[in-house]
């Protein structure tokens, strides 16, 4: 059967709240130990995350936790291998770690990107056994990129974004530029925020 995940971290962030926090660890273990079992590599990272905002734990022994925990999902080996390629195993902010793996299961192929370099891309591969996400950048087609810089530097675009129409539907856009251009503005503020007028 499906477990609630998402209830019970949030039943559990309470408990660990109010200074209970053995109490919630102990019931925290016992979640990861289910989820691991049913190879839940997703909720997992979940329930872990949930775990780091608690203030009242040894932070490099989590650390180490989360690389072993993540690392053993067996039945999610594809997944299984972000965990070390994230900064768990080095000084960089617990929530930056967290951000950078949830960034990691996003990018599965055909999800949408966009790099400071590279500009817009399309995820084409991803290579548990070398590591490396192959994308097709509209500057580079078929680029890799290793696990840990990818999810230090890509971000997501989500199917709204101005680039992800235009990638999605470019003679739709086309007709949008051309006979509402109030409409093609009002989705570039929205995709990129406030910008001069030069760069819109």
């Amino acid at each position: 059967p499906d477990i609630p995940v998402q209830p019970l971290i949030s039943a559990l962030s309470i408990i660990a709240e109010s200074a209970c926090y053995e109490v919630a660890a102990g019931c925290a273990e016992m979640l990861q130990d289910v989820l691991v079992k049913n190879g839940d590599f997703d909720s997992l990272a979940g329930v872990l995350e949930a775990r780091s905002q608690w203030s009242d734990k040894d932070e490099k022994k989590f650390r180490a936790l989360c690389i072993k925990i993540l690392s053993g999902v067996t039945q999610a080996r594809e997944k299984s291998t972000f965990a070390k390629n994230v900064g768990f195993d080095s000084d960089i902010p617990l929530e930056e770690c967290f951000r950078r793996l949830r960034a990691l299961l996003a990018l599965i192929p055909g999800a949408l990107c966009h790099d400071k370099t590279w500009g817009f891309g399309v995820v084409k591969d991803v290579d548990d056994f070398y590591q490396k996400i192959t994308i097709d950048f509209n500057r580079i087609p078929g680029h890799q990129m290793s696990f840990a810089y990818a999810a230090e530097t890509l971000e997501l675009v989500s199917e709204d974004h101005l680039m992800a129409r235009q990638y999605r539907d470019p003679e739709g856009m086309a007709r949008l530029i051309a006979e509402k251009p109030d409409e093609v503005v009002k989705i570039a503020l929205a995709s990129y925020g406030p910008t001069s007028v030069p760069l819109l």
